[in-house]
């Protein structure tokens, strides 16, 4: 606690994901023909290394280890822009419900 003011103020955490590594997921999702973020996280572990092997991705090894360790939930965070864009501004589930008819009985 802070003597002065009395409150209780965690320290921020540094980025530990960087551009580098949203570069790559981006990559990654894009080649895995932008898959739902669960399915992709399973995904990774085999995409990166064909990626890799073609010249596509160049990642260090410490980066490497990061993309294979960072979660859905961050993937999906870090992907938020990248999935709108790729929708153009639409969300899927919006879209999808519009194009689909509802029949109700009233």
């Amino acid at each position: 606690m802070d003597g002065a003011s009395g409150s209780a103020v965690p320290p921020r955490r540094g980025t530990t994901y960087g551009a580098s590594i949203r570069d790559a997921l981006i990559v990654l999702w894009d080649a895995s023909d932008r898959l739902c973020i669960k399915r992709f996280v399973a995904m990774i572990p085999f995409e990166l290394p064909a990626l890799e092997q073609h010249g596509r991705l160049k990642l260090s090894a410490d980066e490497g280890w990061l993309v294979l360790q960072v979660s859905a939930a961050t993937i999906d965070h870090l992907l938020t822009d990248v999935k709108v864009a790729a929708a153009e501004g639409r969300r899927w589930r919006t879209a999808v419900r519009r194009q689909v008819p509802v029949r109700t009985f009233q």
